[in-house]
């Protein structure tokens, strides 16, 4: 383990995983990625390299989801059909609230980073930022503490989904109550509230028209 403080923090990250990395997968957890770097990594997804990406849904990460989205969607023919022997690319990505994302850690085979840089060109070349580089076992340890922040993420993420869900289902009960209420009328004798169709009022007992 060795650590590095300063700018250029690139130079254990850029250069280490985007410059022929040799390793069959690569992990990265970044709340920020630059469209630049989301296209390294759709480059590397292509090469076969197995990907997976913990990020934020910020509006700064916009233009690199938008990336992603465009990779990893089918084509489709005429008929809006996709082809039978069309695969996934082999990249995984999995967006969370903004505010709930604030690791850094880049890992492949034998050899990881961890630290205060972002997957930007700010974050690697301009800013000061600090890092601690890990090779070998000691790698290993951080891809396994990588799968465990994935895991907690995307249950938080399923989570937030049946909350958001249950939001809008209670919405539409409100707007249901609202349409039966509104398909009520009233008695021309007393002036009760009647269920349209009802054939006498249910509180004078009034013969209704219709």
């Amino acid at each position: 383990m060795r650590t590095y403080v300063g700018r250029g923090a690139g130079a254990f990250i850029e250069n280490q995983f985007f410059a022929a990395p040799k390793t069959t997968f690569l992990l990265i957890c970044s709340p920020w990625i630059s469209p630049k770097y989301a296209q390294h990594i759709i480059d590397l997804a292509r090469r076969g390299i197995q990907v997976r990406i913990i990020t934020g849904d910020s509006a700064q990460n916009k233009a690199a989801l938008d990336l992603f989205n465009e990779f990893t969607k089918p084509p489709r023919d005429w008929l809006g059909r996709i082809p039978k022997d069309w695969t996934p690319p082999p990249i995984d990505i999995l967006k969370v609230k903004e505010h709930s994302i604030h690791a850094k850690i880049y890992a492949m085979e034998g050899y990881a980073v961890v630290g205060s840089a972002n997957l930007t060109e700010n974050g690697l070349w301009q800013w000061a930022e600090h890092i601690v580089i890990f090779e070998g076992e000691e790698a290993e340890q951080i891809v396994n503490d990588f799968s465990t922040l994935y895991h907690l993420h995307k249950q938080r993420a399923e989570e937030e989904v049946v909350e958001e869900i249950k939001g809008i289902t209670e919405k539409l009960s409100g707007v249901f109550k609202k349409i039966r209420f509104s398909l009520k009328t009233t008695c021309p004798h007393c002036g009760a509230r009647i269920q349209r169709g009802s054939k006498f009022c249910p509180k004078c007992g009034a013969k209704l028209e219709g």
